[in-house]
């Protein structure tokens, strides 16, 4: 008899004939995993290509468009039919072993989601990111049900003190590792705790992958080389692109919570669209970048405006950014409005919320541009909604135009006016880096930013900006982008976005763009559902 065939009876009579029983179903879940990834991938370039040659953004649009409730609810049925598919009532271990397989099969799709950037065209970074956590949770939750289910037999049978050697004793740290990370993950710790939460996040993914291929039997060789050569390929990515930055110039105003930093333009590429992100940290030379997460923030400057340098708007936190002082940059994200959005666009409306600012900047600038240079018919509403009138030191520094600007707290009496008109000047990881696009280390800070906003019945529009021609003057194009401010009013924004949606006809190429607190969002969503058109949005915190 060969050393092999021994090896094998000799784990049948230890395990029993069930021993490699659930090895096919972390096997399917890979299969599935890969179906998946080549199925977006195929139907976002075909989606694309087809929205290219048409000029209008629905065609094939059901190709990529999944609400995230189904999706996720399909992922868990189709994880529980593999959980109690062909059911052992009479050992149920097997299904504990199973819980613990699926959960570590699953863990590359996770990986893979939260590539940044990512190698594949999956749908834009805080899509798969949304994925990513409930993927993880759905992990959390079957990982925690594997050491659980081993646990209670063993004190059952009176075999608890198993636990404690040395393979399943991998197991337990695991155990407790998740039970924190799932604890911690509720929001309302996570936001007061973010940075810990981080490095939880890294212990136990780490430990995850090295201590189930310990720890897992039969084992998991495959899969674990699987997942250890994806964390490679992003540390091999990050610091590939990792560059050192001096902070050439900040701005900031007394009473304001908002920052302008400003950095050289030359550490981007030779062209870039708007709505691109970079990710700031400290220095790597720093024990505290090895610690804490880097900041993904929204560059505030189109390729095409002059100078060298780029404008970043953030919001003032603990993590610090002074003048002259040398940080760690990852400097290139692409944008998640592809080139498409950008060609066809025909009607705009930008809805930013504090510090969101960076992102609706820069996409009026670049559609500005085309109606005052190249003569483009193309209809854009800018809104920005802000807590104090101290944060207008933005629109002066970085010579903002055609802003129509919502100001929430009290008025002022140097602003006499409560719909004054003015004529200005010409002017984003790691699988484990997953901070959302924020201005904060707690990056829940704008979700409780636009607190007052929620009075949604308290305000109404001022009379003079109901005519909606703020952006869009018809006596000519030199008073086309002028900026208008509200004070301690917030917009009725259903009003305020159907008059301008109803500018132009075909809905296919009609944009909402908001980006601020979930619950900012949540409304243009919900009014873009409503008029039929498109939308997109990033959010400040998740």
């Amino acid at each position: 008899m060969s050393s092999a065939s021994a090896s094998f009876i000799d784990v049948i009579k230890r395990h029993g004939s069930t021993h490699y029983i659930n090895v096919k179903y972390g096997y399917f879940t890979i299969f599935l995993t890969i179906c998946y990834l080549v199925y977006r991938e195929v139907a976002l370039y075909y989606y694309n290509r087809s929205w290219s040659r048409s000029g209008r953004s629905t065609t094939r649009l059901g190709l990529v468009t999944f609400p995230l409730l189904y999706l996720i609810s399909i992922i868990a049925f189709v994880v529980l039919i593999m959980e109690v598919f062909n059911p052992h009532l009479d050992k149920l271990t097997i299904h504990f072993k199973r819980a613990g397989r699926l959960a570590y099969s699953l863990l590359p799709l996770d990986l893979v989601l939260a590539l940044r950037p990512s190698p594949f065209k999956l749908d834009n970074y805080l899509d798969t990111l949304i994925v990513h956590k409930w993927i993880s949770r759905i992990i959390l939750i079957l990982g925690i049900s594997h050491s659980i289910g081993f646990m209670l037999r063993w004190y059952d049978v009176g075999t608890f003190s198993k636990t404690w050697d040395i393979v399943n004793l991998a197991g337990f740290i695991m155990f407790t590792l998740f039970s924190i990370l799932l604890v911690i993950n509720w929001k309302k710790i996570r936001s007061s705790i973010y940075k810990y939460f981080y490095v939880v996040h890294n212990v136990t993914l780490w430990s995850f992958v090295l201590m189930t291929w310990y720890h897992a039997r039969p084992g998991v060789t495959p899969i674990a080389i699987v997942c250890i050569s994806i964390l490679i390929f992003q540390f091999a990515v990050k610091f590939m692109t990792l560059q050192d930055v001096q902070i050439v110039d900040t701005i900031s105003n007394d009473g304001s919570d908002l920052m302008i930093v400003k950095m050289p333009k030359r550490l981007l590429p030779d062209g870039y669209l708007p709505g691109c992100h970079l990710r700031l940290g400290y220095s790597w030379k720093s024990p505290l970048y090895w610690v804490f997460p880097s900041h993904p923030y929204t560059i505030a400057t189109t390729f095409e405006e002059p100078g060298s340098q780029i404008s970043l708007v953030l919001r003032k936190s603990t993590f610090k950014v002074f003048s002259n002082k040398t940080y760690s940059i990852q400097p290139y994200f692409k944008s998640s409005l592809g080139l498409n959005f950008f060609q066809t666009a025909e009607n705009i409306s930008i809805v930013c919320g504090g510090s969101g600012i960076s992102l609706g900047l820069v996409l009026a600038n670049y559609f500005k541009k085309k109606i005052l240079e190249d003569l483009k018919d193309i209809k854009i509403s800018f809104i920005w909604i802000t807590p104090s009138r101290e944060d207008l030191f933005v629109l002066k520094a970085l010579r903002v135009e055609g802003v129509e600007v919502y100001i929430t707290g009290s008025k002022t009496t140097e602003f006499a006016s409560s719909s004054q008109t003015l004529q200005t000047e010409t002017a984003l990881s790691t699988s484990f880096d997953d901070v959302p696009i924020s201005e904060s280390d707690n990056p829940f800070s704008d979700t409780y930013e636009l607190e007052s906003l929620e009075n949604r019945n308290g305000y109404n529009i001022d009379e003079d900006h109901e005519d909606g021609e703020s952006l869009n003057d018809p006596d000519g194009l030199q008073t086309k982008f002028r900026n208008k401010y509200h004070y301690g009013k917030r917009p009725q924004l259903s009003q305020v976005l159907e008059r301008h949606l109803d500018k132009t006809i075909d809905y296919a190429n009609k944009w909402i763009i908001a980006c601020g607190p979930p619950a900012l969002n949540k409304d243009c969503k919900a009014i873009a559902e409503t008029s039929r058109c498109r939308f997109f949005s990033e959010e400040y915190s998740m």
